[in-house]
């Protein structure tokens, strides 16, 4: 899950589209805080966790149309 493609529209304005070729190299917060947030001990669901990590920032970036860690896009 490396790239993706993001496109929006606000009224007759497209916003121009790009996949994210380089994804940021660390994520907000880290597993470990994820974890102790939510109170989980085992390591039974830290793939699922990390993946949920991942996913918030760039719905986050998607919804502010905003990078929050350096990364290499490229448009199409």
């Amino acid at each position: 899950m490396s790239q993706y493609a993001y496109n929006s529209y606000y009224g007759d304005y497209q916003i121009p589209r790009y996949k994210v070729s380089t994804e940021p190299v660390s994520e907000p917060i880290t597993l470990a805080e994820a974890k102790d947030h939510l109170r989980i001990d085992s390591t039974d669901e830290d793939t699922y966790i990390t993946e949920l990590i991942s996913v918030s920032r760039r719905m986050a970036e998607e919804f502010l149309n905003r990078s929050f860690f350096t990364q290499t896009r490229v448009l199409y």
